[in-house]
């Protein structure tokens, strides 16, 4: 079931938006994180929707920790004036045109599965953060990707990230 090689191209635009909603940013607060993103090229076509929530004390200047698979953008300063806290959680639909690990190689006959259009993943997680450094888990559950698949997929992540 190994796919023949192929030379790949894309082309990305990803966009986020950080809104305060309540609280101070430093004793506790809420922010609503909506995104989007369109990608067009040979691995995959798709264009995709989401948003995150989180609520913590000393939130971080960026945009939330993406998954191996979201859209959400992750640029952004980053870091905190000392130790932070905060939850999160985050929905992200997609609408999948084309994903060459499932439909097959574009210029040959290949493997192939029928593949789902529509895709949903959720998180949920928590991150303490100490200046630059973060350090989170996150909790994916994501949709099957084509018709025929057993299970969902769902995992978990520990992680650490240090913005220079």
């Amino acid at each position: 079931n190994q796919l023949h090689n192929e030379p790949t191209a894309s082309l990305s635009y990803a966009r986020a938006w950080r809104l305060h909603i309540g609280g101070d940013r430093n004793a506790g607060a809420v922010e609503w994180i909506p995104h989007m993103a369109l990608t067009g090229g040979t691995p995959r076509t798709q264009a995709a929707a989401g948003g995150t929530i989180r609520m913590g004390f000393r939130l971080p200047d960026d945009f939330g920790q993406p998954t191996i698979r979201s859209s959400l953008p992750s640029s952004g300063s980053g870091g905190t004036e000392g130790f932070g806290i905060h939850m999160f959680a985050g929905i992200e639909g997609r609408a999948v045109a084309r994903d060459s690990t499932i439909d097959g190689n574009l210029w040959v006959d290949s493997h192939h599965q029928e593949s789902e259009p529509l895709g949903l993943e959720g998180r949920l997680g928590v991150v303490a953060t100490w200046r630059h450094v973060d350090l989170g888990f996150t909790y994916a559950y994501e949709s099957r990707d084509y018709k025929g698949q057993e299970d969902n997929h769902d995992y978990g992540s520990v992680w650490l990230n240090w913005r220079l």
